[in-house]
């Protein structure tokens, strides 16, 4: 329906609904201040008076996850325990809605010489030892460097994140949702004479106009007959669907930075071959294996023995 949310669309409980109708998606203020004192702590642990964030071609998801701003060409952000974080973005343009969205942060033009002005302030607080998080690359790295010692945080930051509030995985559920959505439609709407690219398109309208953001949708088409695709295929093709195919989709929708993923596979106009039964039964029999041994303290390779079931069967994983 124009103008409406598609929160219904989602098949989540209304308790959702609150979050996914905000105009920009933001978490609680006290979830911002959880996440700002347990960078505090790492920080204390590591010795260092400020942390540098970097997001670069929407690459690095510190800030977002600090200050709310996605970033999009550059956005390098200054926290320091206890003082207003300050952020330079790039571009000019990009400052209103970035202010609009970055609620409680010093938001700074980077005049396109943003290393340098970092450098700059962090001389001018007379900082001693500064953690890099994300994407900060060589010539950026050397220049700040000339004004203050960095360290690489990143380790630091990825533990920071292992463990999800109960508001990120309310949001990861969101993602979910709009991962479904997306793989439903394509369930549904798959039609022999179909290119690769109609489906991608038909999965990226079912939830592109509700709010969700593109992650990936790899799609793979072949023949059960004569198979030539053994994953989905990262770049879609100008072929089209016949009958007789089976059609397989990696598919991940975002909800601003909280993703889900779901696998599927469809066979058009035609009942599994066989050896396409015998794939999907082996297939959904690791993967319970798999998630019946999934515990604290369980190591990788009794979860790799916990998929025997696929070479007994006579397959094997790519």
């Amino acid at each position: 329906v124009t103008g409406s949310s598609g929160f219904e669309l989602l098949r989540l409980p209304e308790e959702y609904r609150k979050i996914f109708e905000q105009s920009y998606p933001r978490f609680s203020d006290g979830e911002y201040k959880r996440r700002q004192d347990a960078m505090a702590a790492k920080m204390a642990a590591a010795g260092l008076d400020h942390v540098l964030m970097v997001t670069n071609a929407w690459v690095g998801n510190a800030n977002v996850w600090m200050t709310g701003w996605r970033g999009t060409s550059e956005c390098l952000t200054l926290f320091k325990p206890g003082e207003q974080m300050v952020m330079w973005v790039e571009y000019y343009n990009h400052l209103p809605q970035c202010r609009e969205v970055a609620k409680g942060v010093d938001v700074r033009w980077g005049q396109e010489k943003g290393a340098q002005l970092v450098a700059d302030e962090l001389a001018k607080r007379g900082a001693k030892k500064v953690g890099v998080i994300g994407p900060l690359n060589g010539a950026a790295w050397k220049g700040i460097e000339t004004k203050v010692p960095l360290v690489s945080f990143g380790r630091e930051y990825i533990e920071l994140r292992l463990v999800k509030s109960e508001e990120e995985i309310q949001w990861m559920r969101i993602g979910g949702a709009l991962s479904d959505l997306g793989m439903r439609t394509l369930i549904a709407g798959t039609k022999v004479g179909m290119s690769e690219h109609e489906l991608s398109n038909m999965i990226e309208r079912s939830y592109v106009g509700i709010g969700g953001t593109i992650g990936i949708h790899f799609i793979g088409s072949t023949p059960m007959s004569a198979p030539d695709c053994c994953v989905p295929r990262q770049y879609h093709t100008r072929r089209t669907v016949k009958p007789g195919d089976f059609v397989f989709c990696e598919l991940t929708s975002t909800w601003w930075d909280y993703s889900g993923q779901v696998l599927r596979g469809l066979t058009v106009e035609a009942e599994p071959t066989q050896l396409y039964k015998d794939l999907h039964a082996t297939a959904e029999q690791a993967f319970n294996d798999i998630t019946k041994t999934i515990k604290p303290g369980v190591h990788s390779r009794e979860l790799i023995e916990a998929s025997a079931i696929i070479e007994k069967n006579g397959f094997t994983t790519y």
